[in-house]
């Protein structure tokens, strides 16, 4: 595996579990999106938050350099992975589409494609605000590049 499948792998699971790892505090105003490499042994966590207030009050109060000693806590594994945390405000996003989406591309390969399909066909239909449609949407890119690809090494090999 590859770092930048590790590395989405580790925010999948890590927002599987936001709820449960983190406070009301922080799982109600924000959601792990991806992790930015700056070097090989030196990453950040974005979070994207979703509103400007919750942007503000993260940014005081816990702050990022708690949410990083305690999520290194809650998280021995993330002490290898992660140093920093952004938080980024993005109010035009649903913070459970956020959730699905780093959930998604953390799992997606062959075998698993079908259940993250199933999963995201059954949270699509419970909203139908315009997000859902452009999460669909975003899915089904993902899952037209994916058969490209497999297309493509099958046709060269």
């Amino acid at each position: 595996m590859g770092q930048a499948q590790y590395d989405q792998r580790q925010v999948a699971l890590l927002a599987k579990d936001w709820n449960q790892v983190t406070p009301p505090e922080v799982h109600e105003r924000c959601m792990p999106a991806f992790l930015h490499r700056v070097s090989r042994g030196h990453a950040v966590l974005v979070l994207y938050v979703s509103t400007e207030e919750g942007f503000e009050y993260l940014k005081r109060t816990p702050g990022s350099d708690w949410l990083v000693q305690h999520l290194h806590k809650k998280r021995t594994e993330l002490q290898e992975v992660l140093q920093r945390i952004a938080f980024v405000p993005k109010p035009e996003l649903d913070l459970e589409q956020i959730r699905l989406r780093s959930v998604v591309l953390g799992e997606i390969d062959s075998e698993k494609l079908s259940s993250v399909t199933e999963i995201t066909s059954r949270k699509s239909t419970a909203s139908t605000s315009k997000t859902t449609l452009s999460a669909k949407e975003q899915f089904a890119k993902i899952r037209m590049h994916l058969n490209e690809g497999t297309r493509d090494a099958v046709n060269s090999a």
